[in-house]
């Protein structure tokens, strides 16, 4: 019975090893990880230390207590020493009791470098209660946001509005405040995106800049992405999830733009002006390739001053059509018919009306066309077009191959 009891006692005692210092918010740490968990990053550490004789269950609760009641200011891990892989990082972080709390805190690095955070370990000898464990750590939550003035000065404690804004390798967040000391929470997104997002807080004081901001109440929360000097402003409730959750949603909507800009400058330069059908390889071209083919018929003759002057206002519609049509990804490429020179069979087959100019489409590929027979001006061709984008009135199918025949050579 003695031998039962004894192997249930280290059952529970192995249980209760793995069931240690574990929790939702609490980062279990190895060898593996532990530089990029804990030294590599610029927030502070709560890291518990412990074996066997180390699963304290009491210091196990207000560990959990202070990483839920620390969330999102600091971290909190654990690592089992017990584990041989972790042996030697116990060893290098000096552990010498357990369980035994190391505290982590961001410090400046030792060759001065500017952007630069290098982390100090700090036994903790304090009261093991998670009120003072957590007082010890978020007394050590340095402030990397930058005080914001309005003046052109730049000074060791201030930089101005503009500078600021300069800065063009981080997108910025910025705090406009009644208190005189800069929020928990604001310091501790300065460690927790340090290297990420540069963060400004603006008094209250400074008048100038709070009008030109158009703050209605305080706290007031800013984003602005990077080479910006357009405020976006934060209207969730101000705690660190939503506030995360609004860092990262600007940052998704910044890199679907810029992944856009880049596939943009992939595509060749859009140019509005509708190309002219000069011979019967271009007609084909437009008739018979991707999308459809959007014709205009005009009678144009370059010696007479009236008839530049009604070729330019006709081309100026085209263009605005063109532009439409690239905005909201429309399937039409558009081109244009001098009468004077060409197109009388083209006239003649697709039954085009006599009074120029005329506005038609021409689908190759489904062989069907459509002439509107409406005016020629933007709205109505507009119009035109939507109905023959939703499926609307009436299209005539051909069987021939459509002919550009030259007027000139016919004369």
């Amino acid at each position: 019975m003695k031998g039962f009891k004894y192997i249930i006692g280290l059952t529970l005692l192995a249980f209760g090893v793995k069931a240690a210092y574990e929790g939702k918010n609490i980062v279990v740490l190895d060898e593996k990880n532990f530089q990029k968990e804990v030294m590599d990053i610029a927030q502070v550490n709560v890291v518990v230390f412990y074996n066997k004789e180390g699963a304290n269950e009491r210091l196990s609760k207000e560990i959990t207590t202070v990483s839920e009641k620390l969330r999102g200011f600091v971290k909190v891990g654990s690592v089992n020493c017990d584990i041989e892989d972790n042996e030697s990082l116990c060893d290098i972080e000096e552990v010498t009791e357990h369980p035994q709390i190391n505290i982590y805190i961001p410090a400046p690095a030792d060759d001065g470098s500017k952007g630069v955070i290098k982390k100090a370990r700090v036994v903790y000898k304090g009261i093991k209660k998670a009120k003072y464990i957590a007082e010890y750590a978020t007394s050590n939550i340095v402030s990397l946001v930058a005080p914001i003035t309005g003046g052109e000065t730049v000074t060791n404690s201030k930089i101005n509005f503009s500078s600021f804004l300069g800065v063009k390798t981080y997108p910025k967040l910025i705090l406009c405040t009644d208190k005189p000391e800069t929020p928990l929470l604001f310091r501790a997104l300065s460690l927790e995106y340090f290297g990420k997002l540069l963060l400004g807080e603006i008094s209250n004081t400074e008048t100038e800049l709070i009008e030109k901001l158009n703050v209605q109440k305080f706290p007031s929360i800013f984003y602005f992405e990077i080479g910006s000097d357009v405020p976006i402003l934060f209207e969730g409730k101000g705690n660190h999830d939503n506030i995360v959750a609004f860092i990262e949603e600007r940052e998704k909507i910044a890199k679907e733009n810029a992944e856009k800009a880049k596939e943009e400058e992939k595509q060749p330069l859009f140019d509005p002006l509708p190309e002219e059908i000069k011979s019967q390889e271009d007609l084909l071209k437009c008739i018979n390739g991707f999308g459809v083919c959007a014709i205009s018929i005009l009678s144009y003759e370059p010696d007479f001053e009236e008839s530049v002057k009604q070729h330019n206002e006709e081309i100026e519609i085209l263009k605005k059509l063109k532009e439409q049509n690239k905005k909201i990804g429309g399937p039409f490429k558009y081109a244009w018919i001098n009468s004077v020179e060409h197109g009388k069979k083209f006239i003649k087959d697709f039954d085009v009306p006599d009074m120029l100019p005329v506005f038609m489409i021409i689908n190759g590929k489904k062989k069907v066309y459509r002439v509107d027979r409406g005016a020629f001006d933007e709205e109505s061709i507009s119009n035109f077009l939507k109905d023959v984008r939703m499926g609307r009135g009436r299209f005539f199918s051909y069987k021939f191959d459509p002919q550009l025949d030259n007027v000139k050579d016919e004369l």
